[in-house]
């Protein structure tokens, strides 16, 4: 139902005083405004807060992806008196700044079209002794924030230390519309490689620089870490070296939104091994970094505005 035939019957009855806001954003679309962003927006507009939770009439909004970048929104506005218009605005391009923009207006226009409407063509215009006032400015646009976002992780890893061994991740960092930066730290599980009726045994800890692009729930990163293989030989004294460790690759994740800023998300990551490192006893050499290592988990997100 187009917004048409419900400003008109608003335009009879009286503009409605006051409304309740429900705003959705699809999850994965972190670049959108929020609803604080759109309730100060129509406030703006209007130069008055007309949301509160006891109104009669219900405005509802939900920003929708389609085939992308496309996005959506619907907006739909109910009446105590059983009126509901709806109008559907799309955003080609998929850009969300825009298409909230276009939300707020339509919102605005439901709620007090007397105040946007022009005068009928045959009426005559009105005496006036005092200059017109300004036409009312439409709010500045404000850029979606920077959030601070936070995640912990379990993951497992193959080729930068000798067999398969697990390890745990922490970092933190921001992101803003697309794009997010973070700084990770991973320690790796001891693993070793028998010889004989001996071990080798490592341990491997790496600190990390990752960029990201999102689109959706899907990211591309790139992974730059440096960090140290420390190697234990047992004898009669235990005898220990520590390597530096380089690596540069790429990962992609996928995340699911669990509501509330928290995000859980498994990824894959390939990285070359710019620092080989080989482990040897004698004449026999017991292992060799691989060219490439290899590594996987699932991460727990949560994402804050700043």
């Amino acid at each position: 139902m187009p917004f048409a035939p419900l400003i008109a019957a608003v335009l009879s009855a009286g503009p409605p005083a006051t409304a309740r806001l429900s705003y959705e954003v699809a999850p994965g679309l972190a670049a959108c405004p929020d609803e604080r962003w759109l309730r100060a927006a129509v406030a703006a507009r209007l130069g008055r807060d007309p949301f509160t939770p006891a109104a009669g009439t219900l405005v509802r909004a939900r920003v929708e992806a389609r085939t992308p970048p496309a996005l959506e929104a619907q907006v739909e506005v109910a009446r105590a008196d059983g009126t509901v218009g709806r109008r559907t605005l799309e955003s080609p391009t998929g850009d969300c700044l825009e298409l909230a923009s276009a939300v707020e207006l339509a919102i605005t226009l439901a709620l007090e079209p007397r105040r946007f409407a022009r005068p009928p063509a045959s009426a005559p215009p009105a005496p006036t002794t005092s200059p017109a006032p300004p036409a009312a400015r439409p709010p500045k646009a404000t850029l979606p924030p920077v959030e601070l976002l936070g995640r912990v992780g379990l993951l497992g890893t193959a080729g930068g230390v000798p067999g398969f061994s697990g390890g745990l991740l922490l970092g933190g960092g921001v992101t803003w519309r697309r794009f997010s930066l973070s700084l990770e730290g991973r320690a790796h599980l001891p693993s070793g490689v028998d010889y004989g009726s001996g071990r080798v045994s490592t341990f491997s800890a790496l600190a990390s620089l990752v960029p990201c692009l999102r689109a959706g729930g899907l990211s591309g990163c790139a992974v730059v870490s440096v960090g140290a293989l420390q190697v234990e030989r047992p004898g009669g004294e235990v005898f220990r070296t520590t390597t530096v460790m380089a690596q540069a690759g790429a990962r992609v994740s996928y995340t699911f939104d669990l509501g509330r800023g928290l995000n859980l998300g498994p990824w894959l990551e390939g990285a070359v091994v710019l620092t080989r490192t080989s482990i040897v006893t004698g004449a026999s050499s017991l292992w060799v970094t691989w060219p490439v290592a290899l590594s996987g988990g699932v991460l727990l997100e949560l994402q804050v505005s700043s």
